[in-house]
């Protein structure tokens, strides 16, 4: 009876962390609000590369519905000035947030492990 609620209380778990989103849900990744029109903004797509410095301008965008595409009226970041390329890595600071995403899983592991032994004596 245990392993049956534990199960259920498992599988209830994983179905709400791999639930996705519809699509027509999710907005595009440069989009930015009617109020901002004409303000500065800093989620624009310029040659393949994201969140660049741009201005939020009036645009068509396209979805995917069950009977085709659908055009709509939107507002996206369009990218205004050349982008700066410091020829890094766009990732900062992962060092110290491993440690903290690792640590439960080390200690989850520790235990584990001394309940084995325990259980084997």
């Amino acid at each position: 009876m245990v392993r049956h609620s534990m199960f259920v209380v498992a599988l209830g778990f994983a179905g709400m962390l791999l639930a996705a989103p519809a699509f027509a849900d999710i907005p595009p990744a440069d989009a930015c609000e009617a109020a901002d029109d004409g303000k500065a903004c800093d989620n624009a797509t310029k040659g393949g590369k994201m969140d660049q410095p741009g201005k939020c301008q009036k645009d068509k965008c396209t979805r995917a519905t069950p009977n085709g595409s659908m055009s709509y009226d939107c507002y996206l970041c369009k990218a205004t000035s050349a982008a700066k390329d410091d020829g890094g890595c766009s990732i900062s600071g992962g060092g110290a947030n491993a440690v903290f995403a690792l640590a439960p899983l080390l200690a989850l592991g520790t235990l584990w492990n001394r309940r084995r032994r325990a259980n084997t004596k």
